[in-house]
């Protein structure tokens, strides 16, 4: 797992500078796998909307991981 850079805000809360976007991401099975590997490659911010229509399949897949919920920065 690589150590992703932070990003500060003038507030001091920090998120990860890079992040997986979720938009146009329209097949559950593809998608699963994409949380997946991002997961295992160091992802822990992820860009959703309800717009985009899989919310429910990012929470699927984070809860389905080994990892706990103050891990992750989801951007709604």
């Amino acid at each position: 797992m690589v150590k992703v850079p932070e990003i500060e805000f003038n507030d001091g809360f920090k998120i990860p500078q890079f992040g997986l976007g979720v938009f146009l991401m329209k097949d559950k099975a593809e998608f699963m796998e994409a949380v997946k590997w991002a997961l295992e490659a160091g992802y822990r911010h992820f860009d959703t909307a309800a717009f985009y229509g899989n919310e429910q399949w990012l929470g699927e897949a984070l809860a389905d991981s080994v990892l706990s919920r103050d891990e992750f920065f989801c951007y709604f």
